[in-house]
């Protein structure tokens, strides 16, 4: 497992109960890290994303902001697929996939879900 990946395992597992508590029916999707220096969460809500909503998310997180720069962000068309929840709404869709697996790295992956 990369060092990014692992990094972004345990952001994910600090930031999403953190903001699901503070931020009522927000969903943190994924946590993603662009750079060394950045965090980029993904939510969702049943009543859709707003800016509002982006930013009472951004101030759940503002102990994160010694240390990185935070983008929050609707999912839009490149929903990410982490759960099991995630990957069963996604049944009957093509995907993209990213792995950490030597032998699929830098190629481009796309499969329909089958259940």
């Amino acid at each position: 497992m990369s060092t990014t990946f692992a990094k972004e395992r345990t952001l994910q597992d600090e930031i999403a109960p953190a903001v699901e508590s503070s931020v009522p029916g927000v969903e943190v999707l994924a946590v993603e890290l662009p750079s060394p220096s950045r965090i980029r969460v993904y939510i969702d809500h049943e009543n859709g994303v707003d800016h509002a909503l982006c930013e009472r998310v951004s101030s759940a997180l503002r102990d994160y902001l010694d240390e990185y720069t935070i983008e929050v962000s609707s999912p839009g068309l490149d929903r990410p697929l982490r759960t099991r929840a995630h990957f069963e709404r996604a049944v009957g869709r093509r995907v993209k996939l990213r792995t950490e697996a030597p032998q699929f790295r830098n190629r481009d992956l796309s499969r329909e879900i089958a259940y």
